[in-house]
């Protein structure tokens, strides 16, 4: 290397060098700046929560004890969530609560993914707040909510098939048969058979998990027919409407557990309802029926547990609940709670209000709750009797008309929800 050639090679390594010194400056200020900007993101948001539940009051300025409000804040802001439920759960427990406490527990439950409470808190908060831009505030609140929900909650198991996929399904071959923990699967399809077995444990998770907490210990058969000629030929007892049934029968001292199936459509396509809502809906009835065993399950609440089994509630059903309610088209709760196979003459009112009544049970006594007001049904108690059992109040002839309305003002308050989240949505 010459030394004109060595002199510039110094310059342009000293040109690069404090080229590079000064990006990293630049890239260390702007990791600073991000760091700041988050910080005051998180800032922003307790102070617009704050704002929203009209908490910003000059008595928070006073150096007095803070109030329970104001913990419940600090605590929300620092990330101590489950003080900060604990705290504004006994606040909302006493009479004359301020309602800005509900949205500060809303914000709590949606951080710890309770997606339900979250959006019970929400509606409770709504309906004392006459502000369009707190309401606005809300709604958005509540559709991130669901949205959060949705995506982590399994979706229709349909929607990750490729067309292709879809006819590979729908072929139909030699029977064959798949086993898992808890299913054997019989098809003329192998590939369906491995699908539906592993949908079918996905199911039974969920149910066993969320609605029913206790373990499942047996074995099912699937069946699973070619179409509709097929499945009513060999599924006997099977309305001619349905696409799918269960069955638990005893003969010579063994018990079969049995689920039938169809694979096709008329237009023999693969049948997605029958992956997607079917299948999860038999297997809760089935759960539902053993763990009840001879004592009566209300049909309403063992078709609203066979609906929200299935991995995407139904809105539309949600929707004319509401509708039916608010029109007093309804079925009124006294007949609700005591309906049966044989008094269906609004079939589609009674599956919408059976789904809508039962989400609201789940939803507003917890997990521990519904599975003790499960109990309670289990030893004969009516529907009545089950809940102030749980709850542990004295018996009230008034019981259930309260009971109507507070449900009713839920379904409402649901409905409309749904209906400005759709309009917001388009």
């Amino acid at each position: 290397m010459t030394p004109a050639n060595k002199t510039r090679w110094h310059r342009l390594s000293s040109l690069c060098k404090h080229s590079l010194e000064r990006l990293c400056h630049r890239r260390h200020s702007l990791e600073r700046l991000c760091h700041r900007r988050h910080s005051l993101e998180r800032l922003c948001h307790v102070l617009a929560l704050a704002l929203a539940a009209g908490v910003c009051t000059a008595a928070a300025l006073t150096p007095s004890e803070p109030s329970p409000v104001q913990s419940a804040l600090e605590h929300l802001r620092q990330g101590r969530y489950a003080r900060a439920t604990a705290v504004v759960d006994d606040l909302l427990s006493q009479p004359g609560a301020p309602g800005r406490a509900w949205i500060i527990a809303a914000e709590c439950y949606q951080r710890q993914n309770q997606t339900a409470k979250a959006l019970d808190a929400y509606q409770q908060f709504l309906k004392a707040c006459d502000s369009t831009q707190t309401r606005a505030y809300v709604l958005e609140q509540m559709r991130r909510c669901r949205e959060g929900s949705a995506a982590r909650r399994p979706g229709l198991p349909s929607a990750a098939l490729s067309e292709q996929q879809r006819k590979n399904l729908a072929a139909v071959g030699s029977a064959v048969t798949r086993t898992s923990r808890h299913f054997a699967v019989h098809a003329r399809n192998a590939d369906l058979a491995a699908l539906i077995a592993d949908l079918a444990e996905a199911s039974l998770r969920r149910i066993c998990g969320d609605l029913l907490p206790h373990e499942y210990p047996h074995v099912v058969d699937i069946n699973v027919w070619v179409d509709k000629n097929d499945y009513a030929a060999n599924a006997p007892g099977a309305p001619e409407w349905s696409g799918g049934r269960f069955s638990l029968t005893t003969a010579g001292g063994v018990v079969t557990r049995r689920i039938d199936l169809t694979q096709l459509n008329e237009d023999r396509t693969l049948s997605t309802v029958t992956i997607d809502r079917v299948l999860p809906h038999e297997t809760c009835h089935l759960v539902l029926k053993e763990y009840f065993g001879d004592a009566p399950c209300p049909l309403f609440l063992n078709e609203g547990l066979a609906m929200l089994a299935e991995p995407v509630v139904d809105n539309d059903r949600l929707l004319l609940a509401a509708a039916a309610l608010s029109d007093d088209d309804g079925i009124s709760m006294d007949k609700l709670l005591l309906m049966d196979q044989s008094d269906m003459e609004h079939r589609g009112t009674f599956y919408a209000q059976s789904l809508s009544l039962t989400q609201f049970l789940h939803s507003r006594l917890g997990r521990e709750q519904f599975s003790a007001f499960l109990d309670n049904l289990k030893e004969g108690c009516t529907v009545a009797d089950a809940l102030e059992r749980t709850l542990c109040v004295p018996p009230d002839p008034n019981f259930l008309e309260g009971l109507s309305a507070a449900w009713q003002t839920y379904a409402l308050q649901q409905g409309q929800d749904l209906h400005a989240l759709e309009t917001a949505s388009r």
